[in-house]
């Protein structure tokens, strides 16, 4: 692992990001869409400079194959909505039986929704895995076991986000920033799982963090109804779940090795 990559990746990407996402904060809502969306950029504008400072002759190969490969089984596809469904509906189920939420089955009839909701993930989310599941961690796993690296590239991922929670009108505004951050540890571990399978940054990254959005967005705008305020315990009884067999998912100590960076 290159700790020089690493560690300029990350406060690059801050630096990028939290730039626009601070700004975004104090301008009229007429700008702030804007800037968000620049920030959003961020992850995957610093692996361009990244790479410019640190040079990429050595690299620019590996690293392209990996972020466009899609030619692999059907199986590591759908593996990513079937994560994300069986996540979502135990979460609903804890609200509806605590009393926060309730079906909407009318929500059903317009389940198509969700095609144009994950394809609208590619620019609300999909593009940061070109930095953290394309470069941050593959570099990660050149050290790090496949457990580490991921509860480090959730944590970094998190830590990303820290502005948004703070801006009226996002979906982080007003979230429990632990069950967040749970998450956010919790979905890396099945990233990197993927990632390890395929050794594609395009499914492992960019397919699963817009079937994520896509899913999960579909569950809260049309399936569920809220009746009072949400509570928190029931998520965290889920992500303990997945998290344990998140790890026992990755319990293999594979290093996934890459051309250095010269």
């Amino acid at each position: 692992m290159n700790k020089k990559i690493v560690s300029n990746y990350i406060l690059i990407t801050y630096l990028v990001s939290w730039t626009f996402f601070v700004i975004a904060k104090f301008v009229p809502e007429n700008f702030q869409m804007l800037l968000l969306f620049l920030g959003a950029f961020g992850p995957f504008l610093s692996v361009l400079i990244t790479l410019k400072i640190h040079g990429e002759s050595e690299y620019k190969t590996k690293f392209k194959e990996q972020i466009l490969k899609w030619k692999i089984p059907l199986i590591w596809y759908l593996f990513p909505i079937g994560i994300v469904i069986i996540s979502q509906a135990f979460d609903a189920t804890g609200q509806i039986l605590v009393g926060s939420f309730e079906f909407n089955y009318s929500g059903i009839k317009k389940l198509y929704m969700i095609i144009p909701m994950v394809f609208l993930m590619i620019i609300g989310g999909g593009q940061e895995e070109i930095g953290w599941r394309g470069l941050l961690l593959p570099e990660l796993l050149k050290k790090y076991s496949p457990i580490i690296s991921s509860f480090l590239v959730g944590t970094v991922w998190a830590l990303w986000h820290i502005p948004l929670f703070f801006i009226k009108g996002l979906p982080q505004y007003g979230q429990d920033y632990i069950s967040f951050t749970l998450g956010c540890i919790s979905l890396s571990l099945y990233m990197t799982f993927l990632y390890q399978k395929t050794k594609s940054t395009l499914i492992s990254g960019y397919w699963f963090h817009m079937v994520a959005n896509g899913i999960t967005g579909f569950f809260n705008i049309y399936l569920l109804k809220e009746i009072s305020p949400y509570i928190e315990w029931p998520y965290y009884i889920l992500i303990a779940l997945f998290i344990i067999i998140g790890i026992f998912l990755n319990r293999n100590p594979y290093r996934h090795k890459l051309n250095p960076v010269s």
